[in-house]
């Protein structure tokens, strides 16, 4: 079977600036292509640089810490506790809070009343939050357990007062 050559459609720029490509005109602009190429460059080299004065920022907040940064920024982001708060947490010391604590993730905050916050070491040198000698983690772990088991505890009075009104009837 011989081969069957396909035509090939040839790209001729014309006088204006603009391209004819299969007899349609579709304006080009190099230098925009360019302009917004070198543009998003300068966004990711912004994002870095913002990346990197952050990180100097915390290491001048809480020097000699550098593997706990992710604890700080989890902290600080996260958790919206207050920058003293946090700098007392990493250099191992407790802080009593009260007041609304909302983990990320969380949409209902936690009302704590003179909570004992605390941090530990953790493998990897990563550290984690504690509320009254209590992972955060397993705190709101428990907590949404609580909420699902209300939930299904609900739902079942729901259907059972149902099927009691339906065999009165």
């Amino acid at each position: 079977m011989p081969f069957t050559k396909t035509p090939i459609y040839s790209i001729d720029v014309g006088i204006r600036g603009f391209v004819r490509s299969r007899g349609s005109f579709a304006k080009v602009s190099i230098c925009a292509n360019e302009i917004l190429i070198q543009t998003e460059k300068d966004k990711v080299d912004s994002a870095r640089e913002e990346l990197r004065n952050y990180k100097q920022e915390i290491e001048h907040w809480y020097p000699g810490i550098c593997v706990n940064v992710d604890f700080a920024n989890r902290c600080s982001k996260s958790y919206r506790i207050k920058d003293e708060i946090i700098k007392q947490l990493l250099n191992g010391k407790r802080v009593v809070c009260s007041g609304q604590f909302r983990p990320m993730g969380e949409k209902v905050p936690f009302e704590l009343d003179n909570a004992v916050f605390s941090s530990k070491i953790t493998s990897k040198d990563h550290r984690t939050l504690l509320i009254n000698g209590e992972l955060v983690a397993d705190i709101i772990k428990n907590r949404r357990e609580q909420w699902n088991l209300e939930r299904k505890m609900k739902e079942a009075m729901e259907r059972a007062q149902r099927v009691s009104s339906g065999m009165r009837m």
